[in-house]
């Protein structure tokens, strides 16, 4: 077995075991934000928590809402103030830009948690008594995203944030009890994927998901991909198919609970788009009333799409020897 397949055999698991691993943490102040900081995979558990947040809060489950700030850059991110809580993610604990942005939060005297597989940010996080999440090693940072929403959501139930026991458990059992169907799902999309480049579109809600259905592409796959979100793109990126410069296939993720409008919108993008000879596929996002399943299922059908896209282009979807060398020549 892969190891791009253990992690799709493992994905339950690593939410559970996530939940364990954050049991004796919570956050000791009052706090009117979340700021979440990190690159590449390690900013997708924040994007992943906005939702859960927002979702949570329009149906009532949680009294306060608490707006999630994205910070990947080098820089704190300028809403952060000291009614904010930071949350530094790197899985290597290696990544510049999060360790600077340590370093700004701390000189701020902002409260402040940290999460790794070790490395300097670990290393930090010890030396300055700062409370520090550890991850297991063994999977890629693209592919611990079962380890840090178990790890968050334990953090922010143990807060009185949110209550994210069910949350877990449920979507833990529902992976495992519909993973032969979501591979199979996967590998079926990816059979009409060789030689395409993917764009992949969704409603402004689910636009996070979308943006990883594109970086699986990169990643696993070494191929271009792009997304965008709907209707935003009906204004100005359909345009930009009038001349058909390559060989696009358009994948869109459409959810039940989609405004009706948005959904229409879909169906009519399908019908203009096919006129110009763009393949398009519309995607149904797995039904459940859980959002964090729906948002795992589609995290493990598009790695079951780059498992068997890379198999047909005869490469191995877990190295990413560019980000390497581009690291090692940034010094």
């Amino acid at each position: 077995m892969s190891e791009l397949e253990q992690v799709i055999q493992g994905l339950p698991d690593q939410l559970r075991q996530g939940w364990e691993l954050a049991d004796d943490f919570k956050a000791e102040g009052k706090f009117k934000n979340i700021v979440v900081c990190g690159m590449g995979g390690s900013l997708k558990p924040g994007r992943i928590l906005r939702l859960l947040l927002t979702d949570a809060f329009n149906k009532k489950k949680i009294k306060k809402y608490f707006p999630v700030i994205l910070g990947a850059d080098y820089s704190l991110p300028p809403e952060a103030t000291k009614d904010s809580l930071v949350l530094c993610i790197s899985y290597s604990g290696n990544t510049e830009e999060t360790l600077e942005v340590y370093r700004q939060a701390r000189d701020a005297e902002l409260e402040i948690f940290t999460f790794s597989a070790g490395g300097q940010l670990e290393e930090l996080a010890v030396k300055n008594s700062t409370p520090h999440i550890k991850i297991p090693r063994g999977v890629q940072p693209r592919m611990a995203i079962g380890y840090f929403m178990g790890a968050i959501l334990r953090f922010l139930t143990n807060s009185k944030i949110i209550d994210g026991e069910k949350i877990i458990s449920q979507a833990a059992d529902s992976l495992e009890q519909n993973l032969s169907l979501l591979q199979a799902e996967g590998k079926k999309l990816a059979m009409g994927l060789k030689n395409k480049i993917p764009i992949i579109y969704a409603s402004s809600f689910f636009a996070p998901m979308a943006m990883t259905w594109k970086i699986n592409f990169n990643e696993n796959v070494k191929i271009p991909a792009f997304f965008n979100e709907i209707p935003e793109m009906n204004h100005n990126e359909i345009n930009g198919f009038v001349q058909k410069l390559a060989d696009f296939k358009i994948l869109i993720l459409q959810d039940e609970n989609d405004h009706p409008r948005i959904i229409k919108r879909m169906a009519v993008m399908k019908q203009v788009l096919e006129k110009k000879g763009i393949e398009v596929v519309i995607i149904n996002i797995p039904q459940s009333e859980d959002l964090l399943y729906k948002i795992m299922a589609l995290d493990l059908i598009s790695y079951s799409i780059a498992l068997h896209l890379a198999q047909a282009y005869g490469i191995d979807p877990i190295p990413v020897a560019i980000v390497e060398e581009f690291k090692k020549l940034m010094g």
